[in-house]
C-alpha cells in the first residue's frame, strides 16, 4: 500500500468514527493519549538501540528547532504589522511551528528514504519536533498568554515527556539488558503509532472554515507545507550538506502536517484551538498532496 492510499484510509476512518454518536465525546483526546503516552514512547524506546548518538544528530535536531523559530519570528510580525489577535497568531504559530513526525510521517520516510531511516526519523521526531514544541511552544504560549517565560512548566513538560524519557532510557542502558518479551511488546505497540495517530487526525476533519479564518490557515498551512521543508532544503544546500539520506530525512519531516497535540495547547494557553484544529487536520489532507511532491523532488535533487 502506498502511503498516500495508507494516510487517506486512516484519515477517512477518524472523520467516519467522528461522525458516530456511539463513542465517546473525548475519543480523539482517547487517541492522541494513547500516541504520547504508549506508541510513541515504544517506538523511541526501540529506535534507541539502532541509531549512532554523535554530534551530528544534535545538529540535525537543531534545523527543525530553527523551524519553530521562524514561526515564533512570525507570528510576532503577523501581531505587530498585520494587527492579528494573539489568540489568532498563537494557534497559527503552535501548529505550523513544527509538524506530525511521531505517525504521519512513518510511511512517507520509509517510502522515500528507506526502511533504515526509520529509527532515525523517531529519534529526531523526538529530539527536534516534540522537544523544541515543548519548550519553544511552551515558552511562546506562556508569554502571550501570561506575559512571562513560565520555567516550571517547560521543565516539568520535558521531564515528563513520555518518548523522551523512553528514548533517554533506551539509549543509557547497555544492549542487552532488556528482556526479549520487553523488546518484543514495545515493537508490537510501536506499530500502532501511525494508525492510531492518523485516525486521530482524522477526527479533526470538519466542514469548510468560517470566513475569518481562511487567511490564518493559508499563511499557516503555506508555511508549514511548503516554506518550512524550502528553508530546510535551502540551508542544508547552502552549507554543503553532502549526505543526500539525512537531507532528505531533515526536508521531510519538515514538510509534515501540523502536530496535533498543538490543538490542546492551544486551548491551555486560550488561543483558537478551533483554528489550530482545523490547520491539523487540513493540513494532513493537503500533506497527501504535497509530501509526495517534496518526496519526488529530493529524489530528483540528490
Amino acid at each position: 500500500m502506498t502511503p498516500v492510499v495508507e494516510i487517506a484510509l486512516f484519515l477517512v476512518i477518524g472523520r467516519a468514527l467522528a461522525g458516530l454518536r456511539r463513542l465517546p465525546a473525548d475519543m480523539s483526546a482517547a487517541l492522541s493519549a494513547w500516541v504520547l503516552y504508549v506508541a510513541w514512547p515504544a517506538a523511541a524506546l526501540n529506535s534507541a538501540q539502532y541509531v549512532r548518538w554523535e554530534g551530528a544528530m544534535l545538529g540535525a535536531a537543531a534545523w527543525l528547532w530553527s523551524v519553530f523559530a521562524v514561526a515564533i519570528a512570525g507570528c510576532v510580525a503577523a501581531i505587530v504589522l498585520l494587527g492579528w489577535k494573539r489568540a489568532t497568531a498563537g494557534a497559527v504559530m503552535l501548529t505550523s511551528g513544527t509538524g506530525s513526525t511521531a505517525g504521519f510521517a512513518l510511511p512517507f520516510i520509509e517510502r522515500y528514504c528507506g526502511a533504515d531511516c526509520m529509527a532515525m526519523a523517531i529519534v529526531l521526531a523526538v529530539l527536534g519536533s516534540a522537544l523544541a514544541f515543548s519548550v519553544l511552544g511552551v515558552a511562546a504560549g506562556c508569554v502571550m498568554s501570561q506575559g512571562r517565560v513560565c520555567l516550571r512548566t517547560i521543565a516539568r513538560r520535558v521531564l515528563t515527556l513520555p518518548p523522551l524519557v523512553a528514548l533517554l532510557v533506551g539509549a543509557l542502558l547497555p544492549s542487552g539488558v532488556l528482556p526479549e518479551v520487553v523488546l518484543t511488546a514495545s515493537a508490537d505497540l510501536a506499530r500502532t503509532l501511525t494508525p492510531v495517530a492518523v485516525v486521530g487526525i482524522g477526527m479533526h476533519l470538519k466542514g469548510f472554515p468560517p470566513r475569518a479564518q481562511l487567511t490564518p490557515l493559508a499563511v499557516g498551512l503555506v508555511f508549514r507545507l511548503i516554506a518550512a521543508p524550502a528553508l530546510i532544503l535551502a540551508g542544508l544546500m547552502l552549507i554543503g550538506q553532502a549526505d543526500a539520506a539525512a537531507t532528505k530525512l531533515l526536508v521531510l519531516l519538515a514538510a509534515m502536517p501540523p502536530l496535533v497535540s498543538a490543538v490542546a495547547l492551544a486551548r491551555e494557553f486560550g488561543m483558537e484551538h478551533d483554528l489550530s484544529a482545523r490547520m491539523a487536520a487540513l493540513g494532513a489532507a493537503l500533506a497527501l498532496m504535497t509530501v509526495p511532491v517534496w518526496g519526488m523532488t529530493l529524489e530528483y535533487l540528490l
